[in-house]
């Protein structure tokens, strides 16, 4: 290899040969280098404890959560990988309302957890029987908030992967069609 140019040769199926520094060559690899860039765009993939996504995001698995990264601006921190994985679709197909939405529920879902974990804690720590009581209720009232609002990220997840079904199935229609034409 020199400075990126390979040399040698290539042999497809059909008994055609075609040597690196073609000028054939170069147009298939612009060809391949350009089909790459634009699969790029739609794809989504998992590298140990992250995830490349659409060319543009990452997201990374940490202690506190798993955190979006624009290009390289921290963007925010997810309580899951799906909730994450979520707003960058939003995010690529401009849904910006959607975006914010998962965050602030994410963000009010983180809350709650909190709030559930200091509640045990003084259930388990407190000698006092009336914050033991008061724990008790607000913890109830905690979990019952945290259902509804897991409820409402599992709708606002469920339009991201229509968006994304929908985005990947008119890229496959506009494939087809150009190619047919």
């Amino acid at each position: 290899m020199d400075g990126g140019t390979l040399y040698g040769t290539i042999h497809f199926h059909n008994r055609i040969t075609m040597s690196a520094a073609s000028p054939t060559f170069e147009k298939f690899n612009t060809l391949a280098q350009q089909s790459i860039a634009s699969v790029s765009k739609n794809i989504i993939v998992k590298k140990k404890d992250a995830y490349e996504v659409f060319g543009k995001y990452r997201i990374l698995k940490q202690e506190d959560g798993f955190v979006v990264y624009d290009k390289d601006q921290r963007v925010n921190t997810f309580l899951s990988s799906r909730n994450a994985l979520s707003y960058c679709i939003f995010e690529k197909y401009f849904k910006y309302e959607d975006s914010k939405l998962l965050e602030r529920l994410d963000g009010r879902l983180q809350s709650k957890l909190f709030d559930i974990e200091v509640a045990n804690h003084i259930l388990t720590t407190s000698q006092d029987s009336f914050k033991k009581f008061n724990a008790l209720a607000r913890v109830e009232l905690y979990i019952d908030e945290t259902k509804t609002i897991k409820e409402q990220i599992n709708e606002v997840v469920n339009k991201a992967k229509y968006f994304q079904q929908r985005e990947l199935d008119n890229e496959v229609n506009r494939h087809t069609t150009k190619n047919r034409r």
